[in-house]
């Protein structure tokens, strides 16, 4: 089974392959010694779909927040910005992320870019056989006996 930590992992590893220049990926809103430029991480959402009786559809979505270098003000050149943001958006390019042992249907798009940050919007959609909950469904008695009559006829 896959969990959240396990696609943030894979997502964190694309990243820095696709922007070397960065110099760290964070999960955390304001960690101690933040850098820049940068990349956040946050999982905004996770849903869970029934597809049969022993299957679900698991969908995990997350934002990534790019952060670059600052001026005096504050602020971000737009060119750097849109490199980044870019970078970003091309290291999901290929439609699928892998994690673990498998490959995950992937979708990536550009979102809002701020006078210090930018967005890219990523949502994974993947199948996994649904956990057994042995109280939920119990196992059938198993036989006791079995009794038989042949008769001629």
């Amino acid at each position: 089974m896959i969990d959240s930590i396990q696609i943030i992992d894979a997502i964190s590893g694309q990243l820095v392959r696709a922007a070397p220049s960065c110099r760290a990926v964070y999960l955390d809103r304001v960690p101690a010694g933040f850098e820049r430029p940068s990349f956040l991480i946050e999982n905004i959402e996770s849903e869970v779909r029934e597809v049969n009786a022993n299957t679900i559809e698991r969908t995990e979505r997350f934002v990534i927040t790019a952060f670059g270098g600052v001026d005096s003000y504050g602020n971000t050149g737009a060119r750097e910005l849109m490199e980044l943001q870019e970078q970003a958006a091309r290291a999901f390019c290929a439609g699928y992320l892998r994690v673990a042992d498998r490959a995950l249907k992937l979708a990536a798009h550009k979102g809002a870019r701020d006078m210090d940050k930018a967005t890219i919007d990523v949502q994974l959609r993947y199948n996994e056989s649904r956990p057994q909950d042995p109280q939920a469904r119990p196992e059938p008695p198993l036989m006791a006996q079995v009794h038989t009559l042949i008769q001629e006829g």
